[in-house]
C-alpha cells in the first residue's frame, strides 16, 4: 500500500482539498497522513509580542490551532462518511516552518509521494515559496493539484522530457505510483532542432522505453520549440490538445526546469490549464 502525506495550505478552505486527496487515495490504493503547519500568528492590528505580551500570544496562537484541529478533524469525518469505501487518514498538526517540517517528516517516514496544494485560481507554475521550497528539498515525488479542483484518474499522462538516462528511472516511479491507472503516456520532447535525426532518436528512445519499462502504453513527440521560447506555454498547450489528466517533469533536468520558471509569459498561460503537476527528482 502506498502512503500519501498531503499538506494543507489553508485552514479556513481545505475541505475540497481533503476531499481529492481522499479519492486520490482510493485509486491508488494509498493511505493519507494530513499535515496542517501553523506558524506564529498576531491578532490583527499587534506587533510581534515580548515579555507578557509574549506569553498572552502563545496562548493565542495554542487556542487558534485547537480550533483548527477540531475544523480539519470534522471535515475529515464528513468527507469519510461520503466515500464509497473506507480510507485511512491520519492528521498531525504542529508549529513552525512548513518546508522545514515537511521535509523532516518525509525523510523520517515511508513517503511515496507528497501533496501540496497550488494557490487559489493558479496552477503550479505560480507557487509560493513555501511550495517552492518544498519541492527544492525532499526527496520523493511532489504532486501539485490545482485549486479547485476534483479528482480525475490519471487516464492520460504528458510525461516532459529531454530523453535522457535518467527519465528512466522517473518513468518507472510514474508507473509504480499510477499502475492502478494504466495511463496512457506520451514522453514529450521540444526542441528547436527537429530534423530527421532526431525523428530516428525519437523511434530509438520509444523501443528503449519499451524494453526498460516493460510498460506499452507509452509514446513519445517532439515539438518545435523555435516559433516559441515559452516551453511552459507549449507543454500546456499538447496536455489541453490530448485531454491530459496529468503533467509530469523530472526536476533533475535542470535545462527544462529553469527554463519553465523563467518565462515571462507563464504567469498568463499556464494558470489557464489547472493540471496537476506531478514533480520528481532525479534520483526517485
Amino acid at each position: 500500500m502506498k502512503n500519501l502525506l498531503a499538506i494543507i495550505s489553508d485552514a479556513n478552505e481545505t475541505k475540497e482539498f481533503i476531499r481529492y486527496v481522499a479519492n486520490m487515495s482510493i485509486d491508488l490504493n494509498a493511505t493519507v497522513h494530513l499535515l496542517y503547519v501553523q506558524e506564529r500568528t498576531y491578532p490583527i492590528g499587534s506587533v510581534r509580542p515580548t515579555g507578557a505580551s509574549y506569553i498572552q500570544n502563545q496562548q493565542y496562537d495554542k487556542e487558534l490551532l485547537e480550533t483548527t484541529k477540531k475544523d480539519i478533524r470534522e471535515h475529515i469525518k464528513d468527507i469519510k462518511s461520503k466515500l464509497p469505501v473506507s480510507v485511512m487518514i491520519n492528521f498531525s498538526a504542529e508549529y513552525g516552518n512548513k518546508a522545514v517540517i515537511t521535509n523532516e517528516y518525509v525523510s523520517t517516514h515511508k513517503t511515496d509521494m507528497l501533496v501540496l496544494e497550488g494557490q487559489k485560481n493558479e496552477s503550479f507554475w505560480i507557487q509560493t515559496s513555501n511550495n517552492k521550497d518544498i519541492i527544492n528539498q525532499v526527496d520523493c515525488p511532489v504532486l501539485i493539484i490545482p485549486n479547485p479542483a476534483i479528482f480525475k484518474p490519471f487516464a492520460e499522462i504528458v510525461y516532459a522530457t529531454d530523453y535522457k538516462e535518467e527519465d528512466i528511472d522517473g518513468l518507472k516511479e510514474l508507473l509504480l505510483l499510477t499502475n492502478t491507472f494504466t495511463p496512457n503516456i506520451t514522453a514529450l520532447h521540444i526542441t528547436n532542432n527537429i530534423d530527421f535525426k532526431a525523428k530516428v532518436e525519437q523511434a530509438g528512445f520509444l523501443d528503449m522505453l519499451h524494453k526498460k519499462t516493460n510498460y506499452e502504453k507509452l509514446s513519445v513527440r517532439i515539438i518545435d520549440e523555435s516559433s516559441n521560447d515559452n516551453i511552459a506555454q507549449l507543454v500546456n498547450d499538447y496536455a489541453l490538445l490530448i485531454n491530459a489528466d496529468l503533467i509530469v517533469i523530472l526536476k533533475e533536468d535542470k535545462t527544462f526546469f529553469e527554463k519553465i520558471f523563467q518565462s515571462d509569459n507563464t504567469n498568463k498561460i499556464i494558470k489557464e490549464s489547472m493540471l496537476p503537476i506531478l514533480v520528481f527528482h532525479g534520483n526517485a
